[in-house]
C-alpha cells in the first residue's frame, strides 16, 4: 500500500496545483485563459472519466494491473508537462482529457490492487488505508502546489509536478508488485448459486446522491474559487511576524 499511496501522491500534484492557483485572474492570464475557460478546464477531467471509468473497470477485469497503473502514471505526467507549456485553451484542455483517462487508470486500478490484496476479513481495513492515502495524497499535494507557485511561478510549479510524476513512475517501476492472480477465492457455499440479482438502482441513488452533492459543494465550488475568496480577506498573501505566507500557499494550505 505504501508505494501505491505514494505514487498516487506524486500523480496528484499537477492536477491539484491547477485547482488550487488558476481561479486566480493573474494565473489565468498567465495561461492565457479567460475565468470561464478556467471552469471548463477544471471540470473537463472529470467529465471524461465518465467514460473512461467504465473502460478501465473492463481492462482490469482483464488485463494485469501493473502495466495499466505505469501507463497511467507516464499519462498522468505526460498532462502535466503539457500544462506547463500550454498557452491558452486548446492545448491544456486535451492535457485535461488525457489526466481524466490516467487517473481512470491509476484510481480504478488502486480499487481493483486494494480488492486484490484484502480478503473478507480485511476488505473495509485495506480500503480504508487507500482512501488515507488518497485524502493524504490531496492535501499535500495541495499544499505543495501552492508553494511551488508562489516560489517557481505558475509554469515552473508545473515543470516540478511533472516532475514528481517521474518520480512515481520510477516509484511503481521499481517496487509496485503485480496482484492479479493473488485474491483468493472462498469455496463456493450453497448461497453463492443463487441466480444474479438485478443492479440495485434504487440502493445506488440513495448512497450516490448525497456524494453528488457534498462533492459538488467541496471539489466542485469551495475547492475552486478558494483562492478568489481568500483574495477578498487577504490580497497578495498575509503575514505572521516575520513570515509571509503568499496567496497561493495561504489557498494551498486551506485546501
Amino acid at each position: 500500500m505504501a508505494p501505491l499511496g505514494i505514487g498516487l501522491a506524486l500523480s496528484l500534484v499537477g492536477d491539484t496545483t491547477l485547482y488550487t492557483v488558476l481561479p486566480d485572474p493573474g494565473i489565468a492570464a498567465q495561461a492565457g485563459l479567460s475565468l470561464a475557460v478556467v471552469g471548463v478546464v477544471l471540470g473537463m477531467n472529470r467529465l471524461i472519466r465518465l467514460l473512461t471509468n467504465g473502460v478501465f473497470g473492463l481492462l482490469y477485469d482483464r488485463k494485469p494491473r501493473r502495466r495499466l497503473m505505469l501507463a497511467g502514471m507516464l499519462a498522468g505526467g505526460v498532462s502535466t508537462l503539457l500544462y506547463a507549456v500550454s498557452q491558452g485553451p486548446t492545448l491544456i484542455i486535451i492535457a485535461r482529457v488525457l489526466w481524466g483517462a490516467s487517473w481512470s487508470a491509476m484510481w480504478i486500478g488502486g480499487n481493483t490492487i486494494a480488492l486484490d490484496i484484502s480478503t473478507d476479513d480485511n476488505r473495509g481495513q485495506v480500503n480504508g488505508r487507500l482512501q488515507m492515502w488518497f485524502y493524504f495524497a490531496v492535501a499535500a499535494s495541495a499544499l505543495c502546489g501552492g508553494l511551488l507557485t508562489d516560489w517557481l511561478g505558475y509554469r515552473g510549479g508545473l515543470f516540478v509536478a511533472a516532475g514528481f510524476s517521474a518520480v512515481g513512475f520510477l516509484l511503481w517501476y521499481f517496487f509496485l508488485i503485480e496482484t492479479r492472480g493473488s485474491r483468493v477465492t472462498p469455496a463456493a457455499r450453497p448461497l453463492d448459486n443463487v441466480p444474479v440479482q438485478p443492479y440495485p438502482w434504487t440502493f445506488m441513488l440513495a448512497t450516490s446522491l448525497p456524494l453528488f452533492a457534498m462533492g459538488f459543494a467541496f471539489f466542485g465550488i469551495i475547492n475552486s474559487t478558494n483562492i478568489l475568496w481568500l483574495a477578498q480577506f487577504a490580497d497578495g498573501g498575509f503575514r505572521v511576524g516575520g513570515l509571509a505566507l503568499p496567496l497561493a500557499t495561504l489557498s494551498g494550505g486551506l485546501m
